[in-house]
């Protein structure tokens, strides 16, 4: 591939890169994929319903005016320690993947607003002014690498501690790794390929004479991370390249397959993938239940993809929402917000086959003792500021300058990821 000016490429493809206030790049360009720990963080925007996934309720008889949900409770599905909403493809997925899986049930977000819920869940504050955590992990682990952190939506404020590229459509790294072409699925190039030659050595010349002219500190960072950017060893071709043949016709199933796809080329470390449709005041069965369980179908197949790319044993997935939905339904069907949810994990570093804290019957946070994480009514309810002190200490940020410059009050849980 002719590496090309990447900035301006992202503007044409509608690919937003946010590059932090302060520079910190080096002259190499990004490493090859190596054992850095990955991590994908899986959005359901609206608030999910956890009693038609890992925390089922049920009902007891079909006239129950208190019902939770609408399906028999004595259809409940168990696997393991795990629990599950009789949903096939939920069903399906801790089935599958239920050693592997690790559920936080009754998570207090103490929100019912969808901002700050998100937020909450995603940074580990309700406050503005946190970054994600996926913004934290690119910034301590692949401060050099253009595409570090990938989103395709959800809480991704970075509060300018790492890069953040936001990709627009399935084909956005096609575009940018043969910005020669016309389509890059078709031969037509721009130029010839001698004219492309002489455009590269020209650009090539130029940013060498910016390398070796004297310039100040600021100039010298920006014109690094050009030169990493234009020049690196480890380029979008390499991403193509670990592209599959196809791309699958489901959208949340496509995120997948590019993730994966960056982390096997060693140019990404964190990831978002985003599936909306869970705000459902209205029809709250007919509309949340396929929505619940693409996004189960879609996390099972990102591990999937991730064993076939032979990334899986250094991957960790973080599954949650902004909140929960109410026990009772409303009069149009429909369930309104809840501040009371649930957070899935799985893979490197957590153990699986787990359940931590409940709710009780009609679906209301219940506590835990701090040391043990057994049921306790002295202790306390799980936080998504909790699992973010774990999380954190998981990915290496615990005692760095980003927890100390975005610092979370919640206590640590040492045994709460378990791994």
């Amino acid at each position: 591939m002719h590496r090309r000016d990447f900035l301006h490429l992202a503007g044409l493809t509608g690919l937003t890169l946010l590059v932090p206030s302060v520079a910190r790049r080096s002259w190499a360009g990004s490493p090859a994929a190596d054992s850095t720990r990955l991590w994908v963080f899986v959005h359901a925007g609206g608030g999910w319903d956890p009693t038609l996934l890992c925390d089922p309720k049920g009902q007891t008889s079909a006239d129950d005016p208190n019902a939770v949900d609408h399906y028999d409770a004595a259809t409940i599905a168990s696997y393991g320690n795990l629990r599950c909403a009789p949903l096939p493809k939920v069903q399906a997925f801790f089935a599958a993947h239920g050693d592997k899986v690790l559920v936080l049930n009754g998570v207090d977000t103490q929100t019912n607003s969808h901002d700050a819920g998100t937020r909450f869940t995603w940074s580990g504050h309700l406050n503005e002014g946190w970054p994600c955590l996926a913004a934290l992990i690119a910034a301590q682990t692949a401060p050099d690498r253009a595409l570090a952190f990938v989103s395709y939506g959800g809480y991704d404020d970075t509060e300018g501690v790492a890069p953040l590229t936001r990709l627009g459509s399935p084909d956005t790294f096609a575009r940018l790794a043969k910005p020669e072409f016309f389509d890059p699925t078709q031969p037509a190039r721009f130029h010839t390929e001698a004219t492309t030659a002489r455009i590269e050595a020209a650009a090539q010349a130029r940013l060498q004479a910016m390398a070796n002219r004297p310039m100040s500190p600021r100039a010298h960072a920006n014109a690094a991370a050009l030169y990493a950017l234009r020049t690196g060893d480890n380029d979008l071709g390499q991403l193509i390249s670990a592209l599959p043949a196809k791309l699958d016709p489901d959208p949340l199933k496509q995120q997948a397959q590019l993730i994966v796809a960056g982390f096997q080329s060693g140019l990404a470390v964190s990831a978002n993938m985003t599936r909306g449709g869970f705000d459902t005041h209205g029809d709250h069965d007919a509309n949340h239940i396929p929505a619940m369980e693409n996004l189960m179908e879609s996390v099972g197949f990102l591990w999937d993809t991730a064993v076939s790319a032979g990334i899986a044993d250094r991957l960790t997935v973080v599954v949650g929402s902004d909140f929960g939905r109410t026990p009772l339904y409303n009069a149009g069907k429909g369930k309104d917000h809840w501040s009371i949810t649930s957070v899935l994990a799985m893979g490197a570093g957590v153990t699986g086959n787990r359940v931590v804290g409940a709710t009780t019957p009609d679906f209301r946070a219940q506590t835990v003792n701090q040391a043990t994480l057994a049921l306790d009514p002295a202790g306390v309810r799980l936080t998504p500021g909790m699992v973010h002190r774990s999380l954190r200490q998981l990915a290496g940020l615990e005692g760095t300058q980003w927890a100390a410059k975005f610092p979370i009050s919640d206590p640590l849980l040492p045994q709460l990821l378990g791994g």
